[in-house]
């Protein structure tokens, strides 16, 4: 019987996928719910009104879920880089793994430290893939949230309309002072207007709401399902070519 030696990279490949399913559908269902509302609460100094958008915590099994997923793809990578040092008859195999860095010039340290077992074709291969920071920024951004101690990984995401049209009356003349969009963790809100009490504001705040992962910039700001499936693709795409080299250069039948 035929074993085909890239199967454990496949098997993770595919239980990510599962997760990334049961991921949308817990995720849709609580965007159904509407977690976000307007709120107008009156300013500590008496004189200004603080306009914000109030969210819902996210349900911790939706942040186990995207990093079960996250769990999976990573060693998928490195499974795949396994079994071709593996292949060319290593047996105490220590450096194998599928190299990642902060940096185009970081990578050759990376290789140098972790794929001395693996042959020069297939880590030529790996080069083509440029995976560091500003080359490949999905795989880049796979293994920083993979390793990421961050006691929260996922956020609220609120994206303002563009529409927004910010209408002021009053007569105070203190107009509005629109801050940085910031999520505050602590409170799960976002303050996007402080008025003074004399001014009325009209806008339209029909923006879109997702959850997504929080200080990652490459994938900041992006839906965490839509994230996760297209690391899938690019984490799937890697090991089919590597398996494909090793054939080609005949490593595995």
């Amino acid at each position: 019987m035929n074993v085909d030696p890239f199967s454990s990279s496949k098997r993770r490949i595919s239980r990510a996928k599962s997760h990334i399913n049961e991921l949308k559908g817990k995720a849709d269902q609580f965007l159904k719910d509407n977690p976000c509302s307007r709120v107008i609460e009156r300013d500590s100094d008496g004189i200004h009104e603080v306009h914000k958008i109030k969210f819902s915590a996210i349900p911790d099994i939706i942040e186990d879920i995207a990093i079960d997923a996250l769990s999976s793809l990573r060693p998928a990578l490195d499974h795949a880089a396994y079994v071709i040092a593996i292949a060319t008859g290593t047996h105490t195999t220590k450096s194998a793994y599928f190299p990642i860095s902060n940096s185009e010039t970081e990578l050759e340290n990376v290789i140098a430290r972790n794929c001395k077992d693996i042959p020069v074709e297939i880590v030529s291969l790996f080069r083509t893939f440029k995976p560091y920071a500003g080359g490949n920024d999905l795989i880049w951004a796979l293994n920083r949230a993979n390793n990421s101690n961050k006691h929260r990984l996922l956020v609220p995401f609120f994206q303002f309309p563009r529409d927004m049209n910010l209408r002021v009356r009053g007569t105070g003349g203190s107009g509005v002072h629109i801050p940085p969009l910031i999520y505050d963790r602590a409170k799960n809100e976002i303050v996007f207007a402080v008025i003074a009490t004399d001014t009325q504001l009209e806008y339209n705040l029909n923006g879109t709401y997702c959850i997504a992962f929080d200080g990652i910039a490459p994938i900041e700001g992006y839906s965490v399902t839509d994230v996760l499936n297209a690391m899938v693709r690019e984490v799937e795409r890697i090991v089919m070519a590597t398996e494909t080299e090793a054939r080609r250069i005949g490593l595995v039948q």
